[in-house]
């Protein structure tokens, strides 16, 4: 599946540590935590401005805390 660079970069570590990616059924692009108790994350292919990419790293902080024990 091809993303662009920015979202390439953050997922990229994500994947080593046991992060999937997949295709959702709109076509977007999918993470999926270690863990299924956790929500996907769907980003877009291409950032549409400089806040998708913030966003979308946020959505991850988010994701990575929940994982941690912390508050979803």
């Amino acid at each position: 599946m091809k993303i662009h660079r920015e979202y390439r970069k953050i997922v990229a570590p994500l994947l080593k540590e046991g992060w999937t990616l997949g295709r959702g059924g709109s076509g977007h692009p999918r993470l999926f935590p270690p863990s299924r108790e956790i929500a996907p994350i769907t980003f877009p292919l291409t950032p549409s401005d400089w806040r998708s990419v913030k966003n979308f790293e946020a959505a991850i902080k988010r994701a990575i805390r929940a994982l941690e024990g912390g508050r979803k």
